[in-house]
């Protein structure tokens, strides 16, 4: 699953993606170039970072937000969590640098190739980090909101795939200003509530 035909930059795949009875795909905007840009450079920062052997403050913030502000932050917490989920990029074009968005072919090229993104993966739920990304995303088969105390009706779209249907809403980008604790609700309420969306 880790080669994605037709794609650059390979997705993280967990050993445990699809085991534990959902499929959860954590989706990125972009990567943007760096001297050690590569196809497999989100393979390389989701290990390191899972592993301990680097520390970043984006992968932290995902991880605390799937598990909990509460959670261990230990290598082996971390490897779990990565283990069980997948990650991929929206775009697969590079950006040139952290602070600037894709271009707007960039965006329409992932939008083309979205479907089969689902087909391929096949999630349950996806989760988005950003606005900007969720805003470029296409519109879905439906929406529906979710409910929790400092985010009362955040959107959930809902995409049909080969096999099923999938939830996917959005957390804030998780760089300097985000907080664990309100996605870790959103996200959890996601879950929760999945079979009851349509």
């Amino acid at each position: 699953m880790n080669n994605f035909e037709g794609r650059y930059f390979k997705p993280w795949v967990g050993d445990n993606y699809g085991r534990n009875g959902k499929s959860i795909l954590v989706l990125g905007e972009s990567i943007y170039r760096c001297p050690r840009t590569s196809p497999d450079r989100c393979i390389e920062l989701i290990t390191n970072n899972a592993s301990g052997t680097e520390r970043h403050k984006f992968y932290t913030n995902i991880f605390l937000a799937f598990e909990g502000p509460e959670k261990a932050r230990t290598p082996e917490e971390k490897s779990i969590f990565w283990h069980s989920v997948c990650y991929i990029n929206f775009v697969d074009d590079l950006v040139e640098s952290s602070r600037l968005s894709p271009s707007r072919e960039s965006f329409d090229k992932a939008r083309d190739d979205w479907q089969r993104l689902l087909d391929h993966f096949k999630p349950d739920y996806v989760v988005a980090l950003g606005k900007r990304l969720w805003d470029n995303l296409p519109t879905g088969t439906g929406q529906d909101y979710i409910s929790t105390l400092d985010k009362p009706n955040h959107p959930v779209r809902s995409y049909e795939h080969s096999t099923g249907t999938v939830k996917v809403t959005y957390v804030y980008h998780p760089s300097a200003i985000f907080s664990s604790g309100v996605w870790h609700q959103v996200i959890n309420e996601l879950f929760d509530n999945g079979q009851q969306l349509l």
